[in-house]
């Protein structure tokens, strides 16, 4: 069986992913941008489409192409990402045309009211309610595609996976910052712009009136630098030195999950953009066996936290009640157990194993 498999990025948060899937089936894959660090090695083949930007839409490319590779390719089925985007749309209708299956793999759980998703949403709809099997990450998204009118039958659950790249224990970062083994840490691994919230998880700083607690904001992204810069200016002032925002490298991500106590993501909902649609980051911090705080706007964290056990979800845009829980995490003598319960949670349902499961299954149904 040959499948074209259509994304518009090439990101790094997914080549694992894509390296595991690839060894199932003969899939040629179709991207037309990358995201992250350039050292990635992709282990599947793949075509990076040249693109051209879409009049009228800012930071948005189209590439012409696809539509003959995919025409051309002799595929017997084909899998495309995201329902409002372009090339899934230009997708689709090839497969129409070849009369060929087509999943839409889909992690959306909202629609987006901007001006121009409110012109898509015939096509977007279209998309989602015809498509031969819809795959979907978690509860959010099922419960949202059911409502839109998705049957259950074509839904197959496929949830995001990430996987922390085994290291061997390493207290070089930790002295390099000069962080203390008694030093409580909170980590928040993300990129560093508005939606994400960080000057939430920055003002918790107040409410966690416990000793030796340290704040680390890491990414290895580029930066928002005037939204870092107003951060870095509020860290300072509140956190006397014990919150850092830094740009690390690649190969310090895994120590840097190792030496944390608790990880949090304070994502906010924004407007025209909506909330964050998953967190791979919460992955990582499942994998890595740690307890995990999270937003009401993260969509992962109702998967992947269950309240009290492995941690808590909290409201957005919430300083006083973050720090409240964080305090709460960092002073329990279950912390321990808490990210037992994390690690299991991701031995059982949050492995790439489980992710690439749920692709098989959708690609079953529609060969039967």
């Amino acid at each position: 069986m040959r499948i074209a498999f259509i994304h518009t990025a090439l990101a790094f948060y997914r080549i694992q992913f894509f390296n595991l899937f690839s060894k199932q089936f003969d899939i040629e894959f179709f991207f037309h941008k990358t995201y992250g660090p350039n050292d990635i090695h992709p282990r599947f083949s793949y075509k990076m489409l040249k693109s051209i930007p879409v009049p009228g839409i800012i930071d948005y490319e189209f590439p012409p192409s696809l539509f003959f590779h995919l025409i051309k390719g002799r595929f017997n089925v084909i899998i495309a990402a995201g329902a409002a985007q372009l090339d899934t749309m230009v997708a689709f209708l090839a497969a129409r045309l070849l009369r060929r299956p087509f999943i839409l793999w889909n992690v959306e759980w909202f629609y987006n009211t901007s001006i121009l998703s409110r012109l898509r949403y015939p096509f977007w709809k279209l998309i989602v309610l015809s498509s031969d099997a819809v795959v979907l990450p978690g509860k959010k998204s099922k419960k949202f595609h059911m409502i839109c009118g998705v049957s259950e039958d074509k839904i197959f659950m496929s949830p995001n996976a990430s996987e922390l790249e085994p290291t061997e224990p390493d207290e070089s970062l930790r002295d390099t910052m000069g962080l203390k083994t008694s030093d409580r840490v909170i980590l928040c691994f993300t990129r560093i712009s508005p939606e994400k919230g960080l000057e939430y998880l920055v003002d918790s700083y107040s409410y966690i009136t416990l000793e030796n607690v340290k704040i680390i904001i890491a990414t290895t992204l580029p930066f928002d630098k005037n939204y870092a810069r107003t951060l870095i200016a509020k860290a300072k002032a509140i956190g006397n030195n014990n919150i850092f925002i830094k740009v690390f490298k690649d190969d310090q991500k895994a120590q840097l999950y190792n030496l944390c106590n608790v990880f949090v993501m304070p994502s906010i909902t924004k407007q025209g953009v909506g909330p964050e649609v998953w967190g791979m980051a919460l992955n990582d911090a499942l994998s890595a066996g740690k307890p995990l705080i999270a937003s009401a706007s993260v969509g992962g964290a109702y998967d992947m936290i269950v309240q009290g056990k492995n941690g808590y979800i909290v409201n957005e845009r919430d300083s006083r009640m973050l720090g409240t829980m964080l305090y709460e995490l960092l002073d329990s003598p279950h912390l321990k157990e808490m990210g037992e319960y994390s690690k299991a949670l991701y031995l059982k349902k949050f492995k790439l194993t489980n992710e690439v499961q749920g692709f098989i299954e959708a690609i079953s149904s529609i060969k039967s």
